[in-house]
């Protein structure tokens, strides 16, 4: 799922294919610094990546990419149906503030019996 959002940072960037020549490249006898800046990948998560085989060495279903995506509350749609009421609340001169923004989307969560932080049934909002 591809969102259309500005990156804030190179954070999990790289493409799968790149990390596994640089793992190939480790095996092969090269450094891990080396490696990494050969492919373009971070020599700390190349690092993880190298120990992460060998501990799984024989598992052919390993994942070379990060999942972020792992803790998201709402899918795409329903998060753009949330992004369509405020914005309508807005142009109808009831612009909603921070806070209640994240109140609503808290009981949207709870209405639809999504799976959220439990941080949120706490402060009665989204976080």
């Amino acid at each position: 799922m591809v969102r259309n959002r500005v990156r804030k940072s190179n954070k999990g960037s790289f493409l799968e294919n790149d990390m596994r020549a640089a793992l190939d490249l480790v095996n092969q006898g090269r450094s891990i610094r080396q490696a990494a800046k050969l492919k373009n990948v971070n020599f700390v998560t190349l690092s993880r990546y190298v120990k992460k085989r060998t501990v799984n060495e024989g598992d052919t279903n390993l994942r070379y990419v990060p999942r972020y995506n792992v803790r998201e509350v709402f899918t795409l749609e329903e998060e753009n149906k949330l992004k369509e009421y405020l914005i309508t609340c807005s142009k109808m001169f009831y612009g909603r503030p921070v806070a209640e923004c994240k109140k609503v989307a808290y009981e949207m969560a709870v209405i639809n019996k999504l799976k959220y932080p439990s941080s949120w049934d706490t402060n009665k909002s989204a976080g």
